[in-house]
């Protein structure tokens, strides 16, 4: 039978997967449009094809590569098969106070060593022992990674204030008056000995010298805080006791006003409150239980002390200025 011949543009059977080349298909894998260049096309690029082949075809992936294991396996086998046995070689036999070299990392163990920290001697445990105990190991390297250990704490610090917060009151709580007894104690200690007052003396300078900034920073936002909270804040030193509970007492028996003109104190100002005391007991910068006269305004302070405590004088320039504002007021309304 005679086979028909084709034209170019035949659509038989014979010709249908030609059909599809140059046709704009949609791929399978990322959904992206291509132009069809094999009969069989499917995938836009080799990468789609691989990734729906991995995805697709695991369990025939790994089918195949079991297959390959076994085959490796057995060649691996029949190699180890065929090689003929090793004839053992005679090995001496050691004493057991043996020198040789297979025995070098054993007769380093039994050395007398002496620690590099403290310089005890001791037997060493291990070929390359160093130290008597773990306790030495731990003070040479902290000692040595100072800087290291110290900014890993800042930096936990910084990152946990809550948590540091919450120990710093607990410990204050549990040990705060142990801690201040030890502190004042080493401190009496330290004043006795003159070595030791030195010493301490050199650390801190060095100390400051290192944190200078820090610590000034610090000690500024620290008055800050106090400042805002207490009107009597940095005047300690001044009065000899410690002004919270003494500013608490003055300021119930006064009532919250000015002993001098009754007016009320503003607490909530700085510098509004004034101690007022006799200077000619304990003079102008410090205070005793004697000669302090009670909490007074700014105002009033100012008066008395350019007056210097001058009653007669106050009462003159009272007497003087209730004249001469007399005169002013008939003088003005005339």
């Amino acid at each position: 039978m005679t086979r028909a011949e084709c034209t170019d543009d035949c659509q038989c059977g014979r010709h249908k997967p030609l059909a599809r080349l140059g046709q704009e298909m949609t791929c399978e894998e990322c959904k992206q449009t291509f132009t069809a260049y094999a009969a069989k096309a499917r995938f836009c690029s080799k990468a789609c094809w691989r990734a729906n082949y991995n995805r697709v075809d695991q369990d025939k992936i790994r089918a195949r590569k079991a297959r390959y294991a076994a085959r490796r396996r057995e060649r691996t086998r029949a190699a180890r098969e065929a090689r003929p046995p090793a004839e053992p070689r005679p090995r001496p036999k050691c004493e057991p106070d043996c020198q040789c070299a297979r025995h070098t990392k054993v007769v380093l163990m039994r050395r007398e060593l002496t620690c590099i920290e403290c310089g005890k001697a001791f037997v060493a445990s291990r070929s390359d022992a160093k130290y008597c105990s773990p306790e030495c190991q731990t003070a040479r390297y902290t000692r040595e990674n100072k800087d290291k250990i110290n900014a890993t704490h800042r930096a936990w610090n910084e990152a946990h204030p809550e948590v540091v917060a919450e120990s710093k009151r607990r410990n204050e709580e549990k040990y705060g008056d142990r801690y201040r007894e030890t502190k004042r104690q080493r401190y009496e200690d330290g004043r006795e000995d003159p070595e030791v007052r030195e010493a301490r003396q050199e650390y801190q300078r060095v100390y400051y010298e290192e944190n200078a900034e820090r610590l000034r920073t610090y000690a500024r936002e620290r008055s800050r805080k106090k400042r805002e909270t207490d009107p009597m804040y940095g005047r300690r030193a001044a009065h000899g006791t410690p002004l919270g509970p003494l500013f608490d007492a003055m300021w119930e028996a006064q009532d919250g006003k000015c002993y001098l003109c009754g007016d009320t104190l503003q607490r909530d100002v700085k510098r509004a409150i004034h101690l007022d005391h006799d200077h000619s007991c304990c003079g102008p910068e410090r205070t005793c239980e004697k000669c302090r006269r009670g909490l007074a305004c700014k105002e009033c302070n100012l008066v008395i002390g350019w007056a210097k405590d001058d009653v007669g004088r106050l009462r003159r320039i009272a007497d003087n200025l209730e004249v001469a504002a007399a005169a002013a007021r008939q003088r003005m309304s005339a």
